[in-house]
């Protein structure tokens, strides 16, 4: 079971990143667009000192998204 920043998105927020993905948009876009959002921004303060998501966080979501 994954348990990183973003595996604690919710389901429509992790399901909207895969099909990002899948359609090759850029990790830059995605990053902006998954940082910018209020309920990831609210995990992100609640169980991770409010650090943002990385390059780094979805480079290890990428394998195992699928």
């Amino acid at each position: 079971m994954r348990n990183g920043k973003i595996a604690r998105c919710p389901w429509g927020v992790r399901n909207e990143l895969n099909r990002r993905l899948q359609s090759g948009e850029l990790g830059e876009s995605i990053l902006e667009w998954l940082n910018g959002l209020p309920e990831v921004k609210e995990i992100l303060d609640a169980h991770f000192a409010g650090v943002p998501l990385s390059k780094q966080n979805l480079s290890e979501w990428r394998p195992g998204r699928l």
